[in-house]
């Protein structure tokens, strides 16, 4: 993975995020220390909360939130917004917003080839709406009215499918995303879709990196979304993974504690985040804002044993080792600016990501700058890769580094030289770090253009 005379640059950065749609207030909020994770209620409000998320509470789904578009597009798209799930609505919202940001408003605007702009996206899995399913549901229910009513399965093919829409299925396909973008802006080029949860971007990235340097393309629209806040995620997420309970001891915007020694796990969002890629000399041509390099993206897996449901620290520790190591393919330990950490808030997550970093690094003359966004937005699946991407290449453009949000007192075991949280200067460079519970990671190496 060495590096090409072929310069890839952003030229258009796009989000949906709990903070907000527009990234110079994503950014305030960033610098401020302003976090989006709230109580989350699975009755009423009245009740007490069960955990805390971060919802994108200002993301409703309205065309008018997906960018500047021609009123074809608009039309298009809101068409087509029934037809999505929340996930897909934040993703081609996302790219809409970055290619804006970018200046195109057509796959034939500033001489592109509708063949030649390629879709590469990272999604998670998605899972139906109750509301879907429920006349379905209510088809297949014996004894109705009953004190014991009970759904029979075998009934669901005569008398359940029939009640679903016939394109239902269309509202939670995972490559649909990448797909919509598409078709609503006429690209032609490689599309593709990764499924690696939080690891998804670095994948989505390398791929589209490989692409533009090999010639097979001109553009690249890149990105990823998720939410953990389905009911069924959420409960799956409290059964199988670190999430930080309830217990009232803390103010909802101190739940969420990356590296701190008083953390308890991890606190699920939602939220998409997109790209735009291109070479630096297609860039120039049509003038356009240059946010920084994209040199490499890179991804790597340890699988999980049978009888885990996820892997170790110890398998964390090296996945995240091997893959930095691949990363220094392309720079140096010593001119490294900072590394945007993954920062689950979760305890051996942490420890593993901060050992790893350390094994590294340790050699430095000046220890490493460390931040993270998970204290201000919690974990998003998929999205969180994106939208902390996207915040890693803001801090380049402002030469500042926001704060690790409530890492007040990180703790002995992630805190070790030469780490250190809550650096002010970014840099000329930083490395992006994601990794999920499956035993997969990806990196992303970012310099200032």
């Amino acid at each position: 993975m060495g590096q090409s005379p072929c310069k890839i640059v952003v030229t258009g950065l796009g989000l949906v995020s709990p903070l907000g749609l527009e990234k110079e207030r994503f950014w305030t909020a960033l610098l401020e220390g302003q976090t989006a994770v709230r109580p989350f209620f699975f009755q009423r409000p009245g009740d007490s909360p069960l955990s805390h998320t971060a919802h994108c509470i200002d993301f409703t789904g309205d065309v008018d939130q997906f960018g500047n578009l021609d009123a074809t597009k608009k039309k298009a798209v809101k068409k087509a917004t029934k037809l999505m799930s929340r996930e897909i609505q934040m993703a081609v919202a996302a790219a809409q917003r970055s290619l804006d940001d970018a200046g195109i408003e057509s796959s034939s605007a500033h001489g592109l080839t509708p063949n030649r702009v390629g879709v590469s996206f990272g999604c998670d899995l998605i899972y139906s709406d109750a509301e879907d399913l429920l006349d379905g549901i209510k088809r297949c229910i014996a004894n109705r009215g009953s004190d014991q009513p009970q759904f029979e399965f075998a009934r669901w093919v005569a008398d359940g499918m029939s009640q679903m829409s016939p394109l239902w299925q269309l509202k939670y396909l995972s490559n649909m995303p990448s797909s919509h973008i598409a078709i609503f802006n006429d690209f032609r080029g490689s599309n593709n879709s990764i499924l690696l949860r939080e690891a998804s971007i670095g994948a989505v990235v390398g791929e589209a990196v490989e692409s533009l340097r090999a010639g097979k393309v001109d553009l690249f629209v890149v990105g990823a979304t998720g939410s953990r806040i389905h009911p069924i995620k959420m409960l799956q997420a409290m059964q199988q993974e670190e999430v930080a309970r309830f217990d009232g001891s803390m103010d909802a915007k101190e739940v969420s504690r990356p590296f701190d020694a008083n953390r308890q796990g991890m606190v699920l969002g939602e939220g998409a985040g997109a790209l735009i890629l291109e070479r630096l000399e297609c860039a120039e041509k049509r003038q356009a804002k240059i946010y920084a390099e994209i040199v490499a993206g890179c991804s790597t897996a340890t699988p999980v044993k049978p009888s885990f449901r996820t892997f170790s620290q110890q398998d964390l520790e090296k996945t995240l080792t091997r893959l930095l190591h691949r990363i220094l393919d392309a720079t140096t330990i010593e001119t490294l600016g900072h590394i945007n950490a993954c920062g689950n808030a979760t305890v051996q997550g942490d420890i593993a990501e901060a050992k790893a970093i350390a094994s590294v690094f340790g050699t430095r003359t000046t220890p490493i700058p460390i931040t993270t966004v998970k204290g201000h937005l919690g974990n998003s699946g998929a999205g969180s890769g994106a939208i902390e991407l996207i915040a890693g290449i803001l801090a380049l453009e402002n030469h500042r580094l926001f704060p690790t949000l409530n890492c007040q007192t990180p703790d002995p075991q992630c805190s070790a030289q030469p780490l250190v949280f809550n650096a002010e200067a970014s840099g000329d460079s930083f490395v992006k770090l994601s990794y999920n519970s499956q035993g997969q990671a990806s990196a992303v190496y970012v310099k200032r253009c």
